[in-house]
């Protein structure tokens, strides 16, 4: 056999062995991502939650100082869907304390900014954020104890 022909052959099955080897990397990875991303733990679950909605809540923000409240009835919206699908990682007497605040400040808002009115969208989002913050730091100081 040639050995200029052996080499270019060692050359390819070496190249196509090594395209085996990446692509077979690559779909264990990706199938990897994929069941963890069907099933994730529920304190990620309730991380995740809870980022969306601080997302949320600067979205409030911004809409109202923007003056745009289109944008604060919508994240408002948003806010109370995110708040009934955490309420369940966090069902305690402790959370249900001020859950109740937090979902009155949510329909106050949504209200609010449903007929154009700022001023009480104004209240009600600073409310919504004052029940946030209690509710966090109630929770806080209940897991250090």
């Amino acid at each position: 056999m040639n050995p200029q022909f052996r080499f270019w052959m060692i050359i390819i099955l070496a190249s196509a062995a090594a395209g085996v080897f990446i692509i077979w990397t690559t779909r264990l990875i990706w199938h990897s991502a994929t069941e963890f991303d069907r099933n994730p733990s529920r304190s990620e679950v309730k991380n995740q939650l809870m980022l969306r909605k601080s997302e949320t809540m600067h979205d409030i923000l911004d809409g109202m100082v923007m003056g745009n409240l289109g944008r604060v009835h919508s994240a408002a919206k948003r806010m109370g869907r995110y708040g009934k699908t955490i309420d369940s990682f966090l069902a305690s007497e402790l959370y249900d304390t001020y859950s109740g605040d937090f979902y009155q400040a949510v329909d106050d808002l949504t209200a609010a900014t449903a007929h154009d009115d700022f001023n009480n969208a104004k209240e009600a989002a600073l409310r919504l954020e004052k029940s946030c913050i209690e509710c966090h730091m109630l929770l806080n100081t209940h897991r250090t104890e």
